[in-house]
């Protein structure tokens, strides 16, 4: 990374800086004390080290000041160096010493009497892994039987994930789905990136019609680290039958993967339809399933919490109790599950309630909560309920813009009297919340349907589905497109939605980073098949969005992958994002079953 300076190795300072840090009282780089230092100056300034299968490699630095004379001194002793990607390299004084299974690029950085310089470093990772039940000992070991085989053989297929797919880098795993050609039973998979060179040697764990490799949390950091914030990184598949006396390779088409530069942050709040049940996931705390939130017990309800949406930093969390909708609304304190009010429920049992509501979204600053039971658009105050107002017309499945000075909602073709949780040949509309008005359409029914808007975290994009259905749920056809928040023409994820069957797009809160610049996450449920797993019930999965591709009118999406904490059995919906998940104090009482106290003071789930 280039310093502000636009030094590649040192950072200059100012004159008069370097002399209130360099000057006659601590004696200049030469042997006089009227000297200006003027930079730092890193040697080498950018070096590439090899990793070989566990071995560390090593590097000594030399830090030098230099005058402004153009004098020089040796200040290596004295300077403190320090390297920018945590777990990749460490230093021994003047000694840089690398992790014998990492990959990847990092700044290091010398400081020395107010000064500092930087240069760059590359770590190139070479590195093989036998998994269990591949041969690794010779005459019958894995890699000496690739590096005899012949060429030509027939080539398996690469199922699962998508090429072109993009991840954050604290994933817990991802599983890689492939079918084998006929006789098939040792297999290489290889990724080989600009930081590094992996080669895998497994079996075949049997899935459906073909196989999966499982990598551990391990195996998964020490690809997704090489490749954090870098280009893609390709793998290919190879196929032999290593009962065979000549035998033969075939190798798939290559895929290629890319990490993020940022891990993900936040949590996902989602309803398990099977259950019931709001579930949660912390990507903070990385590792294991998802863990039950909020049961029909905990709230009050009869058969069912569903549909639900959380403030944007996580402290509140709103519920539609009951079916069928619109349900009783309960708002809740996320952190001891406290509730802070209820609507009056319906005074004939199995009937909608004349105060509930289907969809909700909370103002950026927690203070208001905007509803619709698939009418009207209402607002009231999230603190207590009081002031319940209806303030847009034929308004349902609202969205509150980041920045708070907008709602998107979806408008039916024709507005409908009573209450209904779906909305029929839907449009786009935003409108102002300082005063309800200047209504703008972002994307106008052309007889197809339109709805679930959502705002990105910019507030510059708003993705929703689209189907040719007046349904709004679930709907074979319906798929994920966007729209500039001003207006504009809509763009189908094409990458991400191809097929149809996907449904509830929710964006993380936060912006992240990949090598090309900006990317936000996406989350969407989705009937398709994951890989060789059938398909047919509604799962999540997530994609990268590119707001730069996305303004120059391009498919701004990358493949999607489904998200690995959760249950594959269940029917999962409506992945509400949080900034950061809200846990309670363990001296408020004990940690619920399930749970433990943490090092920091917090009860968190027990993770296997």
């Amino acid at each position: 990374m280039r310093s502000p300076y636009s030094l590649p190795a040192c950072i200059a300072l100012s004159l008069a800086a370097a002399l209130a840090a360099c000057g006659p009282s601590s004696g200049g780089p030469g042997s006089g004390d009227d000297v200006v230092t003027a930079e730092l100056r890193i040697d080498p300034g950018a070096v590439t080290l090899t990793v070989d299968n566990n071995t560390p490699a090593t590097q000594r630095y030399v830090v030098t000041a230099v005058g402004a004379d153009g004098s020089e001194r040796d200040v290596t002793a004295l300077a403190t160096l320090t390297v920018g990607t945590p777990g990749l390299a460490t230093f021994d004084h003047d000694l840089l010493t690398t992790a014998p299974d990492r990959g990847g690029h990092a700044q290091i950085t010398a400081t020395w009497n107010a000064l500092v310089g930087t240069a760059s470093l590359t770590v190139l990772l070479r590195h093989t892994i036998i998994e269990p039940g591949a041969p690794g000992d010779a005459p019958g070991d894995a890699p000496g039987t690739f590096g005899g085989a012949a060429s030509g053989g027939a080539a398996p297929e690469l199922v699962y994930p998508d090429t072109g797919v993009i991840a954050p880098p604290n994933l817990n795993t991802m599983e890689f789905h492939f079918r084998p050609a006929s006789g098939q039973n040792l297999f290489e998979l290889t990724f080989t990136g600009s930081t590094i060179q992996l080669a895998v040697y497994l079996t075949c764990t049997p899935l459906g019609a073909g196989c999966v490799w499982s990598p551990s949390q391990a195996t998964w950091d020490i690809l997704a680290s090489a490749g954090r914030g870098d280009e893609p990184v390709a793998y290919t598949l190879r196929g032999l039958d290593s009962t065979s006396s000549a035998p033969v390779a075939g190798a798939s088409a290559a895929h290629t993967i890319q990490f993020s530069f940022d891990d993900v942050t936040g949590g996902i709040y989602y309803w398990n339809a099977g259950a019931g049940q709001i579930m949660r996931y912390d990507f903070g705390l990385r590792g294991g399933s998802a863990e039950t939130f909020l049961t029909v017990a905990q709230t009050g309800a009869t058969t069912c919490v569903g549909c639900h949406a959380l403030s944007r930093d996580g402290s509140r969390i709103a519920v539609g109790m009951d079916i069928p909708g619109p349900a009783s609304v309960s708002t809740l304190e996320v952190g001891t599950r406290a509730k802070l009010w209820t609507t009056a429920a319906s005074e004939f049992p199995g009937f909608p309630s004349a105060d509930g509501a289907n969809f909700f979204t909370f103002s950026p600053d927690d203070q208001l909560l905007a509803s619709s039971s698939g009418t009207n658009l209402v607002v009231r105050n999230a603190n207590d309920g009081t002031g319940s107002t209806t303030v847009v017309q034929n308004a349902t499945m609202p969205d509150w813009s980041p920045a708070g000075d907008r709602i998107v909602f979806a408008r039916a073709g024709m507005a409908v009297p009573v209450a209904n949780p779906g909305v029929g040949k839907g449009s786009i509309v935003s409108v102002s919340t300082a005063t309800w008005g200047d209504e703008a359409t972002l994307v106008a029914s052309n007889g197809e349907n339109n709805y679930y808007p959502a705002y990105a975290p910019d507030g510059e994009w708003v993705a929703f589905n689209r189907s040719a259905n007046s349904d709004s749920f679930d709907q074979p056809d319906a798929r994920v497109w966007v729209v500039n928040a001003n207006g504009g023409a809509p763009i189908q994820l094409a990458a991400a939605s191809p097929t149809g069957g996907d449904s509830w797009p929710k964006w993380s809160p936060l912006p992240h980073s990949y090598v090309r610049g900006p990317v936000y996450w996406l989350t969407f449920s989705s009937r398709r098949a994951y890989g060789l797993r059938p398909g047919g019930t509604s799962q999540l999965w997530m994609v990268g969005f590119d707001p730069a591709r996305a303004a120059a009118g391009l498919d701004p999406s990358f493949a999607a992958f489904w998200l690995p904490f959760q249950d594959p059995g269940s029917g999962n919906h409506i992945a509400q994002w949080v900034e950061h998940v809200d846990r309670p104090p363990c001296d408020q009482g004990e940690c619920a079953v399930g749970e433990i106290c943490d090092p920091d003071g917090y009860c968190i789930p027990v993770i296997n």
